[in-house]
């Protein structure tokens, strides 16, 4: 009787899990519509979205401004988000204006990113495509996930 409860109970952790992974996929893909960046084509590949908000952890921003001026801005799995920031010069300060007018640098104006649920005082990537849905919000330890991404390895 005990092991067949562990077994509800393993099974219900499961489905909680996956629930709240689908509901966060859902309510990106929504944001992704609302803010213009996906249209309703399928895609082939996974994308990396790297949101990173104007306000948290500064060596955590720190790490992902770096990343995002050293990229390749030919790189199209990369799409930078840049959410909930003090104002444009601000950010033509930190970046300058060749990195604010690539193709994939996405300015969110409205925070609709950070009002849509998508916000941390961490950067936060996701990687979104045919192999599912993940995320990941980048904290202070996080430095070999910015290495591995650099390299070319998105399983984080």
């Amino acid at each position: 009787m005990i092991r067949l409860g562990n077994h509800l109970v393993i099974v219900l952790v499961l489905f909680l899990l996956c629930g709240c992974s689908n509901r966060k996929k859902a309510q990106f893909e929504k944001v992704l519509s609302e803010s213009g960046l996906i249209d309703n084509r399928i895609l082939e590949d996974d994308l990396i979205y790297i949101i990173i908000p104007g306000q948290g952890c500064p060596s955590c921003l720190k790490m992902a401004q770096e990343f995002l001026k050293a990229s390749n801005f030919k790189q199209s799995e990369f799409h930078f988000i840049l959410t909930f920031y003090e104002s444009r010069k601000r950010l033509k300060l930190i970046y300058g204006d060749s990195v604010l007018f690539r193709k994939n640098v996405y300015l969110d104006e409205n925070s609709l990113f950070h009002n849509g649920g998508f916000y941390s005082m961490y950067p936060t990537v996701i990687k979104y495509g045919p192999s599912g849905f993940k995320l990941k919000n980048m904290d202070p330890n996080s430095y070999d996930i910015w290495r591995s991404l650099e390299l070319g390895s998105y399983d984080f």
